[in-house]
């Protein structure tokens, strides 16, 4: 997910920006981690029609499934656990 935020820094400059977190919690601790201190901050909704439609409709191509198949074929001879 992203988040819009605005934040001040350690100087007392404000900042805006992007960041990517699994959740709204975790946003605000990277943040924090950075020395920020967030005023304001919420969950960046994309709309399906201002995106890239090609990403939309595309398909997972045949090439990519057998890598991906051979690479898990791999791990899983090695008894590595998967999950």
């Amino acid at each position: 997910m992203e988040f819009n935020y605005q934040a001040k820094n350690s100087t007392g400059k404000i900042l805006e920006g992007v960041v990517e977190a699994p959740d709204e919690s975790s946003a605000i601790g990277v943040l924090h981690s950075k020395g920020l201190v967030v005023f304001s901050l919420y969950e960046l909704h994309r709309d399906l029609l201002k995106g890239d439609l090609n990403m939309a409709f595309s398909r997972v191509k045949g090439k990519d499934i057998v890598v991906f198949t051979r690479q898990l074929a791999t791990l899983v001879a090695a008894d590595m656990p998967i999950g």
